[in-house]
């Protein structure tokens, strides 16, 4: 109840006794990076995390951030004000700033952390606290929700890299400047016993396109998955996608689905030629009589699921000449 004229403190303190298992945490080993005020159901927290990581809106996406390492801390110190009596008082406290290296994936993951850069984006901090470790974020909307610390006021930032020196490796840096008092005051956590990075990897980027071996049997593709940089993605999950469920398929014109009716891995007899997948569908209508048909993988939150498991998202359907 409010009443004019009266001021409230003193009425949130804490004891401070040491309590069995505290929470101290260790290194910042991981994080995400999320939308705007989002937060996680911890409830099962693998599952809700997995749905979060390969939603097939990538607006609604969380996007990991694994294996950091040389944390880099540059969070300005408080401002103090020094009278002319000699007495001390603190004006305000700094924004946190953490930078941190990482070498797994290089430029061609950099690159991608780039598109992030700004304050579209909010984040959650894991530590490595083996076996288990502590997911660090805000009180969410609920006693079961964590909510991701807000960039606010500060912003995440992947900055251009620096080369080999002949002394140390390529260095790839990610700033993330915040309130201090998100992880001060507001500091809310939860444990976890799986390895998040192994259980849940982030997805990669791959491209679909028509083998240089044309099938001339009707109704029937063949079609390699390679990554941006050409390496063959396709004989890594080469049992996994052979599914019908793993793909789909589209008149070009219409947009009218088509029947999958089987999916079979070939591998490749010649170095540096990709395998490919035949993808074969029924020929009934609405198979067109002439044009195109559209191949594609199915979404990224359906590939990583059981029993697929393919953390994998394309880049977009192949157009391949119906035949």
């Amino acid at each position: 109840m409010a009443t004019l004229n009266q001021r409230t403190c003193l009425t949130s303190l804490g004891n401070t006794g040491i309590q069995p298992c505290f929470l101290d945490p260790k290194f910042m080993s991981g994080g995400f990076l999320t939308p705007k005020g989002d937060e996680i159901d911890v409830t099962s927290l693998q599952t809700a995390l997995s749905a979060k990581i390969y939603n097939a809106n990538k607006a609604a996406r969380w996007y990991p951030f694994y294996f950091l390492e040389a944390p880099k801390i540059s969070t300005e110190q408080k401002t103090i004000q020094t009278m002319a009596t000699g007495q001390k008082h603190v004006v305000r406290e700094g924004f946190n700033d953490w930078a941190f290296q990482y070498q797994s994936g290089g430029l061609s993951l950099h690159k991608n952390y780039r598109l992030f850069n700004g304050t579209n984006f909010d984040f959650v901090f894991f530590d490595n606290d083996a076996p288990n470790w502590n997911m660090l974020g805000i009180t969410g909307s609920a006693a079961t929700k964590l909510k991701a610390i807000p960039s606010d006021g500060g912003f995440f930032w992947a900055d251009p890299w620096n080369p080999n020196d002949g002394s140390k490796i390529a260095e790839y840096m990610l700033q993330f400047v915040y309130a201090s008092k998100y992880v001060n005051d507001y500091i809310s956590t939860v444990s976890g016993s799986f390895d998040i990075p192994s259980t849940l990897p982030g997805l990669i980027d791959v491209n679909l396109t028509a083998s240089a071996t044309v099938n001339v049997t009707s109704g029937s593709f063949n079609i390699c998955i390679v990554s941006p940089l050409g390496v063959d993605i396709g004989a890594k999950y080469s049992t996994a996608l052979a599914a019908i469920g793993a793909w789909t398929a589209a008149v070009a014109t219409s947009g009218a689905a088509l029947t999958l009716t089987g999916v079979v891995w070939v591998p490749s007899t010649t170095a540096g030629v990709p395998g490919y997948f035949t993808v074969t569908m029924a020929t009934t209508t609405p198979y067109p009589g002439s044009g195109s048909v559209l191949i594609n993988l199915a979404a990224s939150s359906v590939l990583a699921a059981t029993p697929y498991g393919a953390a994998i998202e394309s880049t977009g359907a192949v157009s391949i000449v119906r035949n």
